[in-house]
């Protein structure tokens, strides 16, 4: 098979790291992979290195990046912000030059190279309105945006939100318990509770979400999958898509954790490892610095221990709290204990989850299937995270981790205190997690997603088959 996949960026993120299993799964088994993309052009460098990914074929977008801004002191960062809100603006807003020409060049992408399928993943703005390619296509769903403008699920960027924009419309197919209201109404919520804070953003994103839902772009995808059960839930209790194009299929390991993977696994019988403890435990928390994955929160929670119990916490990630996470780090005193790492990857952030004492996962939004918890499962690493998304099906309770309520500071700590107390529990726990990796669906994701690729073809040219044989009366 010839298999296009399509991603705004190839490295930085989880679905990035989806994006570059999946290549590495076709090119294993043989098949033809292409990537159409948007830069920066950095990014292709570090592709380059990941193993499997050499043969890909990549295919660049022309000008899809933000212009750069000059810089003029402090009138430069004024005008990169500027520029940045204008991508982002365009970016989104139905039929924009810049969704024509990305449109464009995916037009001619697909007829230059002839796909068998086109598989599109993470691009924000762009992916509602690819279902209607010149061939079978699939879309995987990589967060929320589907049934929130705001990407959170959060009402106010605060307070989970039970599907407040999609159940102010109500199309054909959707549950009938739904009332459904005019279509101009499809996302107020998100208006009224300001869920976005810029209100420009705010006003083009429900715009989009808008257009995206009445005019039922979604259906044009032949499937649409999502990498966790709730979020096929999610998206059936919505009605934004026809429940029998949803499928579930989990996300896989990145490719740099196989290696790992195929080691043995370690004998419950085994000589005990080292267990990180006091003085040199410490707790991990990885990911994207934005204010729905809960940083503020969990520094919170540190805030308010006191003595022994003020572990050490090493956060690594980058994002637009970065700085702003650092400043309030300095500024309560938190520098003795807590780490903020910056972007970290490689053998450096597989040793952070080897000596760790447990990952948590402090996400306050609808957490999807984070790729952190695969990752800390491969180096035997527990996890703590909320119970929020779908993490529970990632992290079984007791067994491979600890799940807690979400913003219960005392359900939280009193988990992390057991772990501090208890190293038996620790390397009993990142034992399970290593194992369960080992044989859970992701490690089969392969597979599932080339009998889902036959099928969608199959099915796309007994279509076809049908609509160009002539009728005989």
């Amino acid at each position: 098979m010839k298999i296009l996949l399509v991603t705004k960026h190839l490295t930085g993120g989880g679905a990035e790291a989806v994006v570059q299993a999946t290549a590495a799964c076709l090119t294993q088994a043989g098949h033809e992979v292409h990537v159409a993309w948007a830069g920066p052009f950095e990014h292709a460098a570090e592709w380059q290195t990941i193993a499997g990914l050499q043969s890909v074929t990549l295919h660049t977008a022309p000008s899809a990046s933000p212009t750069s801004w000059p810089s003029w002191g402090s009138w430069g960062s004024w005008m990169g912000a500027l520029g940045n809100l204008h991508h982002t603006l365009q970016q989104y807003r139905p039929g924009s030059a810049y969704q024509q020409q990305i449109r464009h060049f995916l037009d001619q992408t697909v007829a230059r190279i002839c796909p068998d399928l086109v598989h599109v993943h993470h691009w924000p703005g762009i992916a509602e309105g690819l279902g209607n390619l010149a061939c079978p296509t699939l879309l995987t769903v990589h967060h929320a945006w589907p049934v929130c403008p705001a990407d959170t699920l959060l009402m106010g960027g605060q307070t989970p939100c039970e599907l407040a924009c999609t159940h102010t419309h109500s199309p054909a197919h959707a549950p009938s318990a739904q009332v459904g209201t005019p279509s101009d109404q499809v996302g107020q919520a998100c208006l009224t509770h300001r869920c976005l804070s810029n209100p420009l953003l705010r006003h083009t994103r429900v715009a989009a979400f808008r257009h995206m839902t009445v005019h039922r772009q979604l259906d044009a995808y032949n499937r649409v999958i999502a990498p966790s059960q709730a979020l096929c839930r999610l998206l059936q209790q919505s009605g934004v898509v026809e429940a029998s194009r949803i499928h579930h299929l989990a996300n896989p390991m990145p490719p740099w954790l196989t290696p790992l993977m195929q080691q043995p696994a370690a004998s419950p019988h085994a000589k005990a490892v080292k267990v990180p403890g006091p003085p040199d435990g410490y707790f991990l928390a990885v990911g994207h610095l934005a204010r729905h994955k809960g940083f503020d929160y969990l520094l919170d929670v540190w805030q308010s221990l006191s003595g022994p119990e003020r572990w050490p916490l090493k956060i690594a990630g980058s994002g637009p709290d970065y700085n702003r996470l650092n400043r309030r780090i300095k500024r309560h005193g938190l520098s003795p204990f807590v780490s903020l790492l910056g972007h970290v990857t490689g053998s450096q952030l597989g040793d952070l989850y080897r000596n760790a004492y447990a990952l948590i996962v402090p996400s306050l939004w609808f957490e999807n299937a984070p790729i952190s918890i695969y990752e800390a499962a491969a180096h035997g690493c527990p996890v703590v995270a909320h119970h929020v998304g779908g993490l529970h099906e990632l992290v079984t309770e007791g067994q491979t981790g600890m799940i807690v309520p979400a913003r219960q500071p005392t359900a939280l700590t009193s988990a992390l205190a057991q772990l501090v107390q208890t190293p038996t529990l620790r390397q009993q726990l990142g034992q399970a997690a290593q194992q369960q990796l080992a044989t859970c669906p992701s490690a089969h994701y392969g597979k599932h997603m080339l009998d889902l690729y036959h099928r969608v073809i199959e099915s796309q040219s007994v279509n076809t088959v049908a609509l160009t044989t002539p009728s005989i009366d």
